[in-house]
């Protein structure tokens, strides 16, 4: 659902004018705080299995680096 209005928005905008641009960048900055939202509440429950065990055994560095960087290359 989030992707077919993401994908909906963008063809009423490119190929209708329908939606003025300023509204459009507005609009990226919404998929933006999502990206944000939905990445934090995904490591809800990795971060309290973590306290509970007192460990960080199988949460792999390389995926949170690559996260990290994706989601600031997105905010960006």
């Amino acid at each position: 659902m989030f992707w077919t209005s993401a994908i909906g928005v963008y063809i009423l905008t490119v190929n209708f004018n329908v939606i003025p641009t300023s509204k459009l960048f507005n609009w990226v900055l919404y998929l933006g705080y999502v990206k944000i939202y939905i990445s934090v509440i995904k490591y809800i429950p990795q971060v309290y299995m973590n306290y509970i065990r007192k460990s960080t055994i199988g949460w792999s560095i390389f995926n949170i680096i690559l996260d990290f960087t994706g989601g600031f290359f997105s905010v960006l």
